[in-house]
């Protein structure tokens, strides 16, 4: 898996963060349930426009919206 520098709008902090595209809308629940069991937590990642580090998780595994 490749890992990724996501930033929000703010551009601070930026960190290092592992993707995991979400391919259909309709899977989301699903693929956040996945990843949540897979690596204890996660967040979706859109268009990183938050100004603080909200879009960031702390398990370093976001599903990427974009």
């Amino acid at each position: 898996m490749t890992v990724e520098k996501f930033e929000s709008w703010g551009r601070f902090p930026p960190v290092s963060q592992t993707p995991h595209h979400c391919l259909w809308r309709q899977n989301i629940a699903q693929d956040m349930s996945h990843l949540a069991d897979a690596h204890g937590s996660t967040l979706p990642f859109g268009l990183g426009r938050s100004y603080g580090d909200s879009c960031l998780a702390t398990t370093d595994h976001v599903l990427n919206m974009r």
